[in-house]
C-alpha cells in the first residue's frame, strides 16, 4: 500500500531501505574502529621515530590528525587499519597526543574535507 503521497510503506521486514535505515547504515559503517588504546576519529599523533620520516615524508615532532572514511583510518591520502595504526603506535612511531573537540562550529566539516577526503 502506498502513502499519500504515493510513496510506497516500508515496514519491518521491507525489502526497500527506508530514509532512517540508510542514514543508520552510513552512521555504522563510518564508526570508528574499536582499539584497545583508545585512538578515535580526531586523535592527533606526533610522529616520534625517523622511520616515519623516512617513509612516510613527515618530520619527526609534526603532529597529524587521524580520520576515518568509513573503510580506512587515514590523514589525506596516507591510510591505515586499526591493527597497522596500533602497531606502530606499539612500536613508538607515533605517540597519542590530544584529540580534536568537535564541538567547536566548523571544525567538523573542515575536518571531513581536509583529513578524511579521499585522494
Amino acid at each position: 500500500m502506498d502513502t499519500e503521497d504515493g510513496r510506497p510503506r516500508h515496514g519491518e521486514g521491507s525489502e526497500y531501505a527506508t530514509p532512517d535505515s540508510e542514514d543508520k547504515e552510513r552512521e555504522n559503517s563510518l564508526k570508528f574502529p574499536e582499539n584497545d588504546l583508545g585512538i578515535e576519529r580526531g586523535t592527533l599523533l606526533e610522529a616520534i621515530h625517523p622511520w616515519v620520516t623516512d617513509t612516510m615524508g613527515i618530520k619527526i615532532g609534526t603532529i597529524i590528525p587521524v580520520g576515518y572514511d568509513g573503510k580506512w583510518i587515514r590523514y589525506g591520502g596516507f591510510t591505515w587499519t586499526i591493527e597497522k595504526l596500533v602497531e606502530e603506535i606499539g612500536d613508538e612511531y607515533w605517540r597519542i597526543v590530544d584529540v580534536i573537540d568537535f564541538t567547536v562550529p566548523g571544525v567538523e566539516e573542515k575536518f571531513r574535507e581536509e583529513i578524511e577526503q579521499r585522494t
